[in-house]
């Protein structure tokens, strides 16, 4: 009797610490997931700052041509428009995972909004036939168009990102039997299969914080998947051959 209940009890002392580590563990792994996304946020606001900082200071110091000012004030409107983007994602992130996000859903013709998004954000790649689009026109359906926008923009975003100077992405609208598919592929670096398990979470962001080149919070997908779930999408990505990856949203009808 005594030897039974010792052995229960043992057990459960085995259960409790396994519990504990468990929660340890994942209390860990939150906090160097914070610590990865303070460090790369400083770093994302630290740039643009410096940039736009160095371009006014070198208009107040420099007697420049006119088509000279125009070029450096250009500039620093771009930081500014990318320090902006960062801070909209932060707040967007928050107000999600609070559940204060709610959907302004109304019937768009998303064929039209597409284009104007890619005109509007990504002329620049479309002008270097670095992005390409085949839109299906006159696709309606019931969106929200500040959540659809961040949706379409984080994942194109990110395709810029992690793909070379050669970049070609393609942006692909189609009207189906009953679902509506929008495919952006890119001709990147790919995702690898830690990369598969966590690329929809907060914070995080392929390689290490310290040496990686590429811009961004490791928040852009986790929105993109919210957002996605909130309007019922389906998301999901595929490999792109030879190289790169395919996402895939299916919008039902």
């Amino acid at each position: 009797m005594i030897v039974a209940e010792g052995t229960v009890f043992l057990l459960l002392l085995l259960y409790g610490i396994f519990l504990i580590k468990q929660a340890h563990d994942r209390d860990t792994k939150l906090n160097q997931q914070k610590n990865n996304f303070l460090l790369s946020i400083t770093h994302e606001l630290k740039t643009p700052i410096a940039a736009t900082k160095l371009q006014l200071q070198t208009l107040l110091k420099h007697n420049l041509t006119v088509e000279k000012q125009k070029e450096l004030i250009n500039f620093a409107i771009i930081e500014n428009n990318r320090i902006n983007e960062l801070i909209d994602n932060v707040l967007l992130a928050n107000n999600l995972n609070s559940g204060q996000y709610n959907l302004n859903i109304k019937s768009t013709n998303i064929s039209d909004f597409l284009n104007t998004i890619c005109i509007r954000y990504y002329n620049e790649y479309i002008q270097l036939n670095q992005l390409k689009t085949n839109i299906q026109p006159n696709i309606i359906t019931n969106i929200d168009e500040s959540a659809f926008l961040s949706i379409v923009t984080n994942i194109v975003n990110n395709a810029i990102k992690y793909t070379s100077a050669q970049k070609i992405i393609e942006l692909e609208l189609i009207s189906l039997k009953n679902k509506i598919i929008l495919n952006i592929k890119d001709n990147g670096v790919g995702l690898l299969s830690e990369d598969e398990e966590n690329i929809y979470k907060p914070f995080y962001r392929k390689g290490n914080e310290e040496t990686r080149n590429t811009k961004g919070s490791g928040l852009g997908l986790y929105i993109t998947k919210y957002l996605c779930h909130l309007h019922k999408f389906k998301l999901n990505f595929t490999k792109n051959e030879p190289n790169g990856t395919i996402f895939i949203i299916e919008i039902p009808i």
